[in-house]
């Protein structure tokens, strides 16, 4: 990783403060996905991903009930799910990933209820044979 980031080894790294606030500017910005778009098309140019052949699985992202904006609004993608026999708040985060290399191409998040079976967002950006993990069902 630290290879990755340009972080030599002698070094020590950022603390988390710093990490954060990197991270609040890049979403302040909105250059997040702007970021994340423009690698996953380089990787796609460069053909070290595939058009076809892409897993997909979601996972909750839990956030405390009481959460709210700076407006006192709760997202409305924030929403309760059962799994198994527990109870989750939050979101779900449906990740699509390159079988071949396991390079992640595309991410959305939908209501924590929302199942994903039926997004086909990550389908729709890489191609055609893609296979969502809950099922394995290769649509």
């Amino acid at each position: 990783m630290r290879l990755f980031v340009g972080l030599s080894l002698d070094r020590s790294i950022p603390d988390h403060t710093t990490i954060m606030n990197f991270r609040h500017l890049l979403e302040r910005q909105n250059l997040a996905r702007t970021i994340f778009d423009d690698v996953v098309r380089w990787l796609f140019e460069a053909g070290v991903l595939l058009k076809e052949g892409s897993l997909m699985d979601a996972t909750i992202i839990e956030a405390l009930n009481s959460i709210k904006n700076k407006v006192g609004i709760r997202d409305p993608k924030m929403h309760q799910t059962k799994k198994g026999n527990q109870w989750h708040f939050g979101v779900k985060a449906h990740v699509g990933v390159d079988a071949r290399t396991g390079i992640t191409h595309s991410l959305t998040t939908t209501a924590a209820s929302r199942s994903e079976m039926s997004d086909g967002k990550p389908a729709d950006k890489c191609g055609k044979a893609v296979k969502k993990q809950k099922k394995w069902a290769q649509i």
